[in-house]
């Protein structure tokens, strides 16, 4: 079963209905020490960089309740950093290769939590 290319995501708000749509085609990105990655309008983020890096920083999205994100990475990440986001407990630390890291966003308590 495949997904659809572009999932709808909304919170309702006071009167009216405010959505995004997030596709769910991966941003490939192939990051360098010390770079800041943005995240665009994915769920999924793919990090590719031709080796272990010493530092990156992840810009996570403007999120609505219920919007995932997936981050997984072909090389080490030694300590990340991240901005843009608020976490419900401390978020990690640093990236293990081929390890995911799973992020859901609530809107009722205004934090990203660590799946």
């Amino acid at each position: 079963m495949s997904l659809p290319p572009k999932q709808s995501v909304g919170s309702t708000s006071s009167d009216f209905l405010t959505s995004k749509v997030f596709s769910t085609t991966p941003q490939y990105i192939v990051p360098v020490t010390g770079q800041t990655v943005t995240v665009s309008t994915t769920s999924r983020l793919i990090l590719n960089p031709a080796g272990t890096l010493s530092a990156l920083t992840i810009k996570f999205p403007s999120a609505v309740d219920g919007q995932t994100l997936s981050i997984v990475s072909s090389g080490a990440v030694t300590t990340l950093t991240t901005s843009g986001a608020t976490f419900r407990t401390t978020g990690p630390a640093a990236i293990v290769a081929y390890t995911p890291l799973r992020y859901i966003y609530s809107s009722t308590t205004g934090n990203w939590w660590v799946q």
